[in-house]
């Protein structure tokens, strides 16, 4: 890896940092226990797809829900290694030695808030998965992707004005 012509500065980690690891992982032990909680009482046969009515369109074997928490932990742990240098990540703005610790943070809480964001989606799509195949729901809700594109896209929109604006 190529070292970047930025500053390397330690800093640590911030209230609101703290809080959003403890959110992601806290979604990503839930949709362990989950798996494990329910496991013998599902159905062969659980949702593997979501429509955009937020109904199930497809099927698979219930072995299929080990995928969305092992994809949780690999987004979990390739966020938190990224979170750690961020003086390789690509920024909107020159980096400089007056501007380089805003900028730094700003970076590493945006990837907090986005990693819990990501992880608490595919918990409750897991949740759902289950719900529904236990009969206990009919889906994830035609509301889901929107709110979902909402919270994502809000997130990347307010950290990209405040790290311009920060500039």
């Amino acid at each position: 890896m190529e070292k970047p012509d930025r500053p390397t500065i330690k800093l640590p980690y911030t209230g609101v940092e703290k809080t959003f690891e403890l959110v992601a992982a806290a979604g990503l032990l839930l949709s362990i226990f989950l798996i494990i909680n329910y496991w013998t009482s599902l159905p062969d046969e659980v949702p593997s797809h979501f429509g955009m009515s937020g109904k199930p369109d497809a099927w698979s074997g219930k072995g299929l829900l080990i995928v969305l928490p092992l994809v949780s932990l690999f987004l979990y742990a390739l966020f938190t290694i990224v979170s750690r240098f961020p003086q390789y990540a690509n920024y909107l703005i020159k980096i400089t030695e007056q501007n380089v610790e805003r900028q730094y943070r700003m970076a590493r809480q945006f990837m907090a808030i986005l990693k819990a964001e990501l992880i608490w989606v595919f918990t409750l799509i897991n949740w759902a998965s289950i719900a529904v195949a236990l009969g206990r729901c009919e889906g994830l809700g035609v509301l889901f992707l929107p709110i979902f594109l909402v919270i994502v896209f809000g997130t990347i929109g307010i950290y990209i004005y405040k790290s311009v604006k920060a500039a």
